[in-house]
């Protein structure tokens, strides 16, 4: 079986004069507004970076509240009060070192 042979439609080459030095100027235009968008995309990126590191610093210092918050209710007995008090000083100490570890992190 053979195809018909259809004739490739007719194309019109439009030539306009364009000066030598345009394109060029055009082409630089171009890529200046790509190093742009290049350098604010990289700006975007470190702030999502740091950020996130931030909320995961504040999220330990939050657990570590939260564990000392624990630790506050009305003991029963005085062993219970004992045992809590020992707790609370380890979560009073894991606290203080999440928040210096935070504090020590936004000053440098």
């Amino acid at each position: 079986m053979s195809t018909p042979h259809c004739p490739a439609p007719e194309r019109k080459l439009v030539v306009t004069e364009v000066h030598p030095a345009e394109p060029c100027a055009l082409a630089e235009e171009l890529a200046d507004v790509l190093d742009r968008e290049s350098r604010s995309h990289a700006q975007t990126r470190q702030a999502l970076v740091d950020t996130t590191r931030e909320m995961e610093r504040l999220r330990q210092v939050e657990l570590a509240a939260r564990a000392v918050l624990r630790v506050t209710d009305t003991p029963i007995t005085f062993e219970q009060e004992e045992a809590r008090q020992q707790e609370m000083c380890e979560s009073l100490a894991d606290l203080r070192g999440a928040f210096a570890r935070l504090t020590e992190v936004s000053r440098g």
